[in-house]
């Protein structure tokens, strides 16, 4: 499907401002990240897995921050930039 030049500037818009907070969330995780060490060392306890999904899946940091940098990523080369990960 064809679109004219002014929707696809408001899609590239929404496209860079998903991306944009996307990031935003990448350095909050590190935060989170570092908080959850420092309490885990403080506590001598181990890190539990972030999320535990319905199906019993547990998600870490580190799995959350890959799936947001695949889609910046995915969001940058559809908006003709170079990936950022």
């Amino acid at each position: 499907m064809a679109v004219d030049a002014r929707t696809q500037r408001m899609i590239d818009k929404h496209r860079g401002d998903e991306a944009r907070w996307l990031q935003k969330t990448q350095f909050a995780l590190s935060k989170a990240k570092e908080a959850r060490e420092k309490l885990a060392a403080t506590a001598g306890d181990d890190l539990s897995p972030l999320l535990t999904l319905d199906d019993g899946t547990t998600v870490s940091i580190h799995q959350l921050d890959e799936i947001i940098q695949k889609r910046v990523d995915a969001l940058r080369e559809a908006l003709g930039q170079a990936p950022t990960g």
